[in-house]
């Protein structure tokens, strides 16, 4: 048999002691990285969207498609190495050099795709993707990701488990 549901008094769900004073400016800058972190994030995803349908076999079919598919992949590599980074917390430095890298893999590919005889919409879809890498690395260079030193002190593995 259960027990009968007795609820509690509204005191025990709203205590009487005031809860303590938030750090407003602290509280505003958290957010203010989080907003940043977010769009971050947002770029990166957008950007892997836009390149798996760049990537679709029906494209590469194409007879102006060329070295497109290969230039898609090779970002997509790129793009995955950029995540990395981040999700390793490697220096700030060593992840604006990832976006660099994509963002050149993508002005190659727009460059070549501008050239062809591509359908004005895969031209645009890889402009797009262009403009996101740049936005990312913009993004990167004014924002630098942050890590915390004393998660891989100096002369330590750097990766937990590693040499």
């Amino acid at each position: 048999m259960h027990a009968a549901y007795s609820p509690g008094s509204l005191d025990d769900l709203c205590p009487s002691t005031p809860p303590a004073p938030v750090d407003t400016a602290a509280a505003a800058a958290t957010a203010a990285d989080y907003t940043l972190a977010d769009a971050q994030a947002k770029a990166i995803i957008d950007l892997q969207h836009l390149l798996d349908a760049l990537s679709h076999p029906a494209l590469a079919s194409k007879p102006w498609a060329g070295a497109l598919p290969a230039r898609v992949k090779e970002a997509l590599e790129l793009l995955e190495i950029v995540r990395l980074t981040i999700a390793m917390s490697r220096p700030a430095d060593e992840v604006i050099a990832a976006a660099d890298h994509l963002l050149k893999e993508l002005r190659l590919a727009d460059t070549m795709v501008q050239r062809s005889r591509a359908d004005q919409l895969t031209k645009t879809a890889v402009r797009l993707a262009q403009k996101l890498a740049q936005r990312v690395l913009s993004s990167f260079k004014e924002h630098p990701p942050s890590r915390t030193d004393d998660e891989f002190p100096p002369g330590a593995a750097s990766a937990p488990g590693g040499g």
